[in-house]
This record gives structure tokens, C-alpha cells and sequence, in this order.
């Protein structure tokens, strides 16, 4: 009798480390893109903003997907959030969307006027925040292999300017991050770590 009850408890002891185990692995995430989607720097939000979708198509995609296609072999749904407003609106859209969207990371092309206003933000809330250094290279690696700019080209059915590329840049970041924390996004403090590291390796 006791060795039987020993053996339930054991048995929902491990049903309950499993279950929370299981339930910590995400199925799918979402980034918010702050960019200028609007305005004189549209076309730069564009471009960066087709990057990422393009990117997101590049693995795993299928006809009846309902997200914005696949980074990190999990769904991942793009949150935009348009540059082109007053800096306490911008950032008052910022906030909303992490509250609301359950944003996991924050990533764009952030005018360097207002980037430490959104990163301290960001800090406030504990969203990682992906930052990169500008792009100087005229292309990139796909992740599959092959060329960023004759894909993109090839897509859009013009050439991609150096947003383009800064954003498929990110993109390919989010893949690797989400990679190597295996869609576990309970530890912000770990995830901005492997973030340093990848963002580092990828320069």
C-alpha cells in the first residue's frame, strides 16, 4: 500500500515537471519592428519590414499558416510599430504593444535621436531588445545559403537597400536566438545574454 502511494505521487510529481516543462516551450513568439512606415524614411521601413517576412519564409513555411511565418522552427507574428510620430506617442505605442501583444523581443530601425529613450523603456518592462550596428556590406548569406539580395530581388522584384539588409540581418539573429534557447522565453535575463552572443559572433 505504501510503495503504491509512493509510486502515484512520484508519477504526478513527474507529470507536473513535464507539464510545466511543456508549457515553457513556447509554439510560437512575437517581435514588435519599430521602424518608419510612414513619412520621408517610408521606404527604408519597407524594405527592412520585407526582409524579415522574407526571411520568415525562408524555413518551415506552409500554405494554411496563419502566423508570419517560421524563425527559430516556431510561428512568429510581427508587431509593427510605425517611427514616424512624436517621441512620447512612439513611446506610449511601444508600451501598449509589449502589454497588450505579449511582445518576447523588440527589434527595428530605431532613430539614434530616440534609441535610449526605447531601450531604457524597454529595460523598465524587461523586453530584450535586439540592437545591431549598422549594415556596410552590399549582401548577406541566406540562412539556406544563397544571396540575400538576388532573393529579395527576386521577391520584391527590386533591389534591396541597406535597411533591407539590416532588417534580414535581424531576422536571421531572432532565428539563432530562438534556436538556442529552445522557444523558452521565461528567463529575460538569459535570453538578452544569448542575444550578446549571438549578435557579437554575427558581426
Amino acid at each position: 500500500m505504501l510503495r503504491r502511494t509512493f509510486l502515484y505521487h512520484a508519477l504526478t510529481i513527474l507529470c507536473l515537471v513535464f507539464g510545466a516543462m511543456a508549457e515553457a516551450q513556447a509554439h510560437s513568439f512575437k517581435v514588435g519592428f519599430i521602424a518608419p512606415l510612414s513619412g520621408p524614411e517610408m521606404e527604408n521601413g519597407q524594405q527592412a519590414l520585407q526582409a524579415m517576412l522574407l526571411a520568415a519564409d525562408e524555413r518551415d513555411r506552409h500554405p494554411d499558416n496563419a502566423s508570419d511565418g517560421h524563425l527559430g522552427g516556431l510561428d512568429v507574428y510581427i508587431r509593427k510599430v510605425n517611427t514616424n510620430q512624436p517621441e512620447a506617442a512612439l513611446l506610449s505605442d511601444i508600451q501598449r504593444s509589449v502589454i497588450n501583444d505579449d511582445i518576447q523581443f523588440i527589434s527595428g530601425l530605431i532613430p539614434d535621436s530616440i534609441r535610449q529613450s526605447v531601450i531604457d523603456q524597454l529595460r523598465e518592462v524587461n523586453v530584450p531588445y535586439i540592437d545591431t550596428p549598422v549594415i556596410t556590406v552590399t549582401d548577406l548569406t541566406m540562412m539556406d545559403g544563397g544571396s540575400f539580395a538576388e532573393s529579395f530581388t527576386r521577391r520584391f522584384d527590386y533591389s534591396p537597400n541597406l535597411s533591407a539588409l539590416q532588417g534580414y540581418r535581424i531576422a536571421r539573429i531572432l532565428d539563432q536566438v530562438v534556436r538556442a534557447i529552445d522557444g523558452d522565453f521565461s528567463d529575460p535575463a538569459r535570453i538578452k545574454e544569448v542575444i550578446k552572443k549571438v549578435v557579437d559572433a554575427d558581426e
